[in-house]
């Protein structure tokens, strides 16, 4: 009877045991939690949320404080004191480095606290908020940024504390747009290149000319911005009297890259010669007598005192001569004679005469 009983005994016990075992496992990875009213449990990691809706409520929650079936719960949860004294801590992985451009817009945040607390998304550049989890220890999800310039700030509060971080990240994806350039195809060049261009965030800028076998690349300076033009001079002696080809190439912070077409010009650096400049005046009247050389000769211009506007004196030439006779007001009268040829090389003559 005594070793029956005693048997009994050592049975309770040992189930005892394990009853107490199981219990203390499960109280240590999944307890009850009583929130009050408004506050939330995490249920995924989409942020779908348990909330309470009542003055006080009980759940059962796993390690991390997320919801989980009640059967699981085999006490009430022991609040740690060392881990509510720490101080709140925020890690934010970004898959990129702080300062970086990129070409894509879609990036996926990797946000984890120590606590549960509110995680917001900053932008400092538009003055906007974003609560990305009101009430969560991590957040992992996609997120789009606007293309350009971002700065933002991934911010974790709980009650009077708070921890942040901020970087900043250039957005583009957009290839550069050239919309023109100059000289035109088939006229003259003097070594002067224009090109017309939008693009915000440029690399560099560079201007091919030459002929094949012999093509020479100028860096150039230029703004970024939208309907921009830039232009540079280049040293196109050595092709003097050829026909060369250009094309300009720009490229981005974000290594896009876009060429403008090649464009066939002749190579003329060489000014007009003026070889003789006669003038008179006969009552309200200037007579011009010019004799110019130049294989491409264009027009002749004058400009008379201060008058920004230029006036045609001749646009023709009969064996290299410009004769004019032109009315002028009455007064003293500085007339700058300018000629030009196609490649828009000038030579000048300044002349001083009065009308009575």
């Amino acid at each position: 009877m005594k070793s029956t009983n005693k048997l009994i005994f050592l049975g309770m016990f040992t189930i005892f045991i394990i009853l107490f075992s199981t219990n203390y496992l499960l109280a240590e990875s999944y307890c009850f939690k009583k929130l009050s009213k408004g506050e939330k449990a995490q249920i995924t990691t989409r942020g779908d949320y348990f909330t309470c809706t009542h003055t006080s409520c009980q759940v059962c929650t796993d390690s991390r404080g997320w919801y989980a079936s009640w059967v699981k719960c085999g006490g009430y949860c022991v609040q740690n004191n060392t881990t509510q004294n720490e101080p709140l801590t925020l890690v934010a992985n970004f898959p990129f480095p702080n300062g970086g451009t990129f070409t894509k817009q879609s990036f996926f945040l990797d946000i984890y606290t120590n606590k549960i607390a509110s995680i917001e998304l900053v932008d400092n550049v538009n003055d906007k908020i974003v609560n990305l989890c009101p009430n969560c220890m991590e957040y992992k999800k996609s997120h789009n940024f606007k293309q350009g310039f971002n700065d933002i700030t991934i911010r974790a509060n709980k009650g009077f504390d708070f921890k942040e971080t901020r970087i900043t990240f250039t957005i583009d994806n957009q290839k550069p747009r050239i919309t023109k350039t100059t000289p035109a195809m088939n006229k003259f060049a003097n070594g002067e290149f224009s090109i017309w261009y939008d693009e915000n965030n440029i690399k560099k800028v560079e201007l091919y000319y030459g002929t094949p076998g012999n093509m020479i690349i100028n860096e150039i300076s230029c703004t970024s911005g939208k309907k921009m033009t830039c232009t540079t001079n280049a040293d196109i002696s050595m092709f003097e009297g050829q026909q060369i080809n250009y094309y300009f190439v720009i490229n981005d912070i974000a290594d896009n890259s876009v060429s403008s077409k090649s464009v066939k010009v002749y190579v003329d650096r060489l000014s007009p010669v003026i070889n003789s400049f006669e003038h008179s005046v006969v009552k309200g009247y200037a007579i011009f007598n010019l004799s110019v050389s130049d294989a491409y000769l264009y027009k002749t211009v004058y400009y008379d005192n201060e008058d920004i506007r230029a006036k045609i004196l001749c646009s023709s030439f009969r064996n290299g001569i410009c004769f004019k006779k032109l009315s002028f007001r009455k007064g003293n009268h500085v007339v700058r004679i300018e000629v030009q040829d196609k490649a828009m090389n000038t030579a000048t003559r300044t002349i001083e005469f009065e009308i009575v």
